[in-house]
């Protein structure tokens, strides 16, 4: 078993900026070390990349199902200077529908809420058929219950037209 231990005792708790989080080691959760973790109430994909270039989404999901605008994704942002938020229209399009929305940012996140009976298990989009800028992002869901924060999944990917990209929670 691993966790976090100062002067020879484990800690109580772990903050960043004021909040609770987790922590992780090679990929292997080592704080909290109770089980069972929080059952999380709200979920976050971050998509981002080094550069300013489309970003195109589509076909938005949670668990393998399709991630409604406004019940399950209820929410998205994109990075161009600034945080700005996308539009209804664009996330009922990327959630709802195979067609895709594209946004010229550096990074995007999208926001996903409930609790699933089976818990947070994959999020997943996809990319226009025709049209996505190829290069190489970086992708992360974090699970949130009250303060709490803990990085779910994450994953690097090479963006390509007409792909499905899953990153696989924990």
């Amino acid at each position: 078993m691993a966790g976090l231990m100062l002067n020879g005792s484990m800690i109580q708790g772990l903050v960043y900026n004021g909040n609770p989080v987790s922590a992780m080691y090679n990929g292997q959760l080592i704080w909290p070390t109770a089980s069972p973790l929080p059952t999380y109430e709200k979920a976050y994909l971050v998509v981002a990349w080094n550069k300013n270039d489309n970003l195109t989404f589509a076909g938005m999901s949670a668990n393998s199902a399709a991630a409604s605008f406004d019940s399950v994704c209820y929410a998205g942002q994109y990075y161009n200077g600034s945080w700005n938020p996308i539009n209804s229209t664009d996330m009922e399009t990327i959630c709802n529908t195979t067609a895709s929305k594209s946004e010229y940012c550096s990074s995007a996140k999208f926001y996903f809420s409930g609790t699933p009976s089976s818990g947070w298990k994959s999020i997943s989009w996809k990319t226009d058929m025709y049209y996505q800028p190829t290069g190489t992002v970086t992708a992360q869901v974090w699970g949130s219950a009250g303060n709490f924060q803990r990085m779910m999944g994450s994953g690097t990917f090479s963006m390509n037209t007409n792909s499905t990209y899953t990153i696989q929670l924990a």
